[in-house]
Order: structure tokens, then C-alpha cells, then sequence
């Protein structure tokens, strides 16, 4: 039985100490818990737990820029993360784990600022048939996450120059490019931004659940423990 619902807004920009905070709240997740972590990377790309890197995406090009490639535990697709994208990743015990409501929060989220957004397939948030959020997710020793994008004000011309997305998927999705598939949220919703984001998604997350989102508190954090899981991330193996 689900007791207290936490939410924690990510401080850094850095995709290897994001993803080492989001691994470690999932290592320590309280029992009868559910966390909402927002956190935002700048210039990277983010590959699957078994993709390769050489195939998904142009790592010379982005590396070029001063982007960089990280890789993340979940499965799933190479994915664009820019500070005009946010990122969520809802966090529990497997018990208390329940990805319809989870996705309800993005959707409650999405329908408070005046959209209309529509869960497609398994892993993908749409409007009018465009993409704007993809979801993954990942479960190890009884805990599990939910975490995905929501694309705000994403740089379209990056992403279509570093990610390598094969002509028959597109073509399954019934498009010609990358850009045409996808939708920045503020196309739709011009005056739309991530803080806006941020605070309608807190809201939801009270309302789906029902309960008041207390802010983590980061004192506990194990700031070396973190830190190790950066260090792995960052690593080139």
C-alpha cells in the first residue's frame, strides 16, 4: 500500500550524474514509496542498455559540438536530450509500481496546460500522431522505473543530425524524417516552458495519487556512493 509520494528536481545538466542519481534512488526507494524525479541533460544522446552507439548515432558529429554519448540501464531507442527536453523517471518497489498511472500523471500533466496528448503503443506519448515523449523503463531486485522524455523546445535540426534512425522505421511510422514523426509541445503551446512543465507534473502527481509530493530531502543522499556511479558512467567502457 503506496504511504508517501516524493519528488526530486535535478540540480545538474550532466547526463552521467543524472543517470547516477536515478540508478541510486532506485537502489534506495523506500517501501511503499513512489518518487518522481525531473532532471534535464544538455547536448547528448542517450542509447539503450544494448545498443551500439556507432550504429544509433553520429558520435564524431556530436562529440564535435561538445555533445557527448551516454548510455542508460532501461532498453529501447537512442534518444536527444537538450534543456528545451525534460525528463522524468518515476521510481518504486515493484509492489507499488504501476506504469498506467504513472503515464496518467504525464497525461493529467499534459491536458492541465491545454493539450490534448494520447499513449500509443507501449512506450510513446503522441498529439495528432506526433511524438513528443518516449518512455522506457527497467526492474532489478524488486525495484523499478518508468522514465521517458517530454519534449518542449528540443533543437529538431540536432536531432535529426545525430541520431541514425533506419529508413523502414520511419517509413512503419507512415513518415519521411525524423522531424516529421516528432513535435516540440510548445508548436502546440507556444508561452509553454520546462519550469511550467515541471510544476503541472508535481501537481498531477498529487492528483493521480492522491497523496501531498513531499520534496526529497538530499541531505541522506550518499554523495560518494553517487559519485562511484558517475565515475562508471562516464567511463569509456
Amino acid at each position: 500500500m503506496l504511504e508517501q509520494i516524493q519528488y526530486y528536481l535535478g540540480e545538474s545538466f550532466d547526463p552521467y550524474q543524472n543517470l547516477a542519481l536515478e540508478q541510486y534512488l532506485l537502489e534506495t526507494v523506500p517501501e511503499h514509496t513512489c518518487i518522481l524525479y525531473l532532471w534535464q541533460n544538455k547536448n547528448t544522446v542517450v542509447i539503450g542498455k544494448n545498443q551500439n552507439c556507432w550504429r544509433e548515432c553520429r558520435t564524431e558529429q556530436i562529440e564535435a559540438d561538445g555533445g557527448v554519448v551516454a548510455r542508460r540501464l532501461s532498453g529501447g531507442g537512442a534518444v536527444y536530450h537538450d534543456l528545451g527536453n525534460l525528463n522524468f523517471t518515476f521510481l518504486a518497489r515493484k509492489t507499488d509500481y504501476d506504469v498506467g498511472r504513472q503515464l496518467s500523471v504525464i497525461l493529467e500533466a499534459c491536458g492541465a496546460l491545454g493539450l490534448d496528448p494520447r499513449k500509443t503503443g507501449r512506450n510513446d506519448i503522441t498529439i495528432d500522431g506526433r511524438k513528443f515523449s518516449g518512455n522506457a523503463f527497467y526492474e532489478s531486485d524488486g525495484r523499478c522505473y518508468h522514465h521517458g522524455t517530454i519534449m518542449i523546445d528540443v533543437d529538431a535540426g540536432k536531432l535529426s543530425r545525430y541520431l541514425n534512425v533506419s529508413p523502414q522505421k520511419l517509413a512503419s511510422k507512415g513518415v519521411s524524417s525524423v522531424r516529421a514523426r516528432v513535435v516540440n509541445l510548445s508548436e502546440l503551446c507556444p508561452t509553454l516552458t520546462v519550469e511550467q512543465m515541471k510544476s503541472a507534473l508535481v501537481e498531477a502527481f498529487g492528483r493521480i495519487y492522491g497523496l501531498t509530493p513531499q520534496r526529497l530531502d538530499t541531505e541522506r543522499f550518499d554523495r560518494p556512493a553517487i559519485e562511484r556511479l558517475r565515475a562508471r558512467n562516464a567511463a569509456w567502457e
